[in-house]
């Protein structure tokens, strides 16, 4: 919830009593007390996640104990200067470098897609909400989309890696799921195969009875709640999954049917580490 930010209105002090007293900081003592930019700062303020006051010449000042507050909760800045900055005019470099140093401060992709999979859900929320248009949600997430695509590309795999299968079932666009999950895949040892969205499970079945393929990975938004449709795909892909005996993996929110013994359903990117081993590491 927001914290509201409060401008004075009654009889106040000086300026320069108050900024004299130890208790109030300005803006840019605060953003060095908090270690970030000034502008991060002003931005955490108009968003409601800092609370501040304003002096009569309509500076903000920022309290100790709000300051001390606000570091208890990173993750919630973290979200909100992704989507602030997914909304701006950021172009794909900007975007692609923060990619990059989001991994770099997380031990794994998994990590860093978790936390990228924080901001899509407030995205989400938001539009839910009536608080962002359909316009501002498709070009986050387009942004997000084409700047883990580029990250998932530069990174290196032998051309002997073991091969997955990505694709997204019929009657379903949402192919954010698996953006986040193949710089994963690629990490651990896998070449990823794309085969897009909206693909018919004959297609993906025909692809694993090609051969040279070791699992395969769907992924179906929350707007997928047909169950009947998604466990029709199941029972197409786990058909061929069951007979090269290669996994079929199953991520995103929708409605899918229970686990198989050739199915196992994906919760969360870190799962990957137990039941993504390459097969030539097992």
């Amino acid at each position: 919830m927001k914290r509201s930010s409060k401008t004075f209105t009654e009889p106040v002090p000086t300026v320069s009593n108050r900024t004299t007293t130890p208790d109030l900081l300005t803006s840019t003592a605060a953003a060095k007390h908090l270690g970030v930019a000034v502008s991060t700062l002003k931005r955490w303020a108009d968003d409601g996640l800092i609370s501040h006051v304003r002096t009569r010449g309509g500076h903000r000042r920022f309290r100790y104990s709000d300051l001390e507050a606000s570091q208890q909760n990173p993750q919630e800045h973290e979200i909100t200067e992704w989507i602030a900055m997914l909304l701006s005019d950021a172009d794909a470099h900007t975007i692609l470098g923060a990619l990059r140093q989001l991994r770099g401060t997380s031990s794994s992709w998994r990590e860093a897609g978790t936390r990228i999979a924080k901001v899509t859900s407030e995205l989400g929320r938001r539009w839910a909400m009536g608080q962002l248009s359909i316009y501002e949600e498709h070009q986050a997430t387009e942004k997000l989309i084409r700047g883990m695509a580029h990250c998932s590309d530069s990174m290196p795999v032998s051309s002997n890696a073991p091969v997955c299968v990505l694709a997204v079932p019929e009657r379903d666009e949402h192919s954010l799921g698996l953006t986040l999950l193949e710089p994963c895949l690629r990490e651990l040892g896998w070449r990823t195969r794309w085969l897009g969205k909206q693909t018919p499970a004959t297609e993906v079945a025909k692809v694993v009875r090609l051969g040279r393929v070791q699992a395969v990975a769907l992924s179906a938004s929350a707007h997928s709640r047909d169950r009947d449709v998604l466990s029709a795909v199941v029972s197409t892909v786990g058909a061929a999954c069951s007979e090269f005996n290669i996994p079929l993996w199953l991520g995103g929110a929708g409605a899918w049917p229970k686990e198989g013994p050739f199915t196992h359903r994906l919760r969360s990117l870190e799962e990957l580490a137990e039941i993504a081993i390459p097969p030539q590491l097992k």
